[in-house]
């Protein structure tokens, strides 16, 4: 129960990131796996690179967070207004991957 509270709490957070970025928002789709820093805080980042830099972010923490936790936002195909973010992590319980999966439109 509490690695999913971590992963709704995530989800939603990536959720917010992406709101708050509505001018790089294209740029959110296809995000997964850990990403780089785009290294553009401290000196300003375009729209692009603060997508960039959300990513890199926020699948950091959910690697702290979650035990081999991960995640990833794309555009649902049925919908191209539907972003589909979606965090999973590894159980001792379970063979296949727990997940979170949350679809929102910004």
């Amino acid at each position: 129960a509490l690695h999913r509270s971590y992963a709704t709490s995530q989800a939603y957070d990536m959720a917010d990131r992406m709101r708050a970025n509505r001018k790089g928002l294209i740029n959110y789709n296809g995000l997964s796996g850990l990403g780089t820093d785009p290294g553009c805080i401290e000196t300003g980042c375009t729209s692009e690179k603060m997508a960039q830099y959300d990513h890199w972010q926020w699948n950091n923490y959910n690697a702290c967070l979650l035990p081999k936790g991960i995640g990833m936002v794309e555009k649902k195909s049925t919908n191209p207004d539907i972003y589909r973010i979606k965090v999973s992590w590894k159980t001792n319980i379970k063979i296949e991957d727990e997940s979170f999966v949350f679809d929102f439109q910004p």
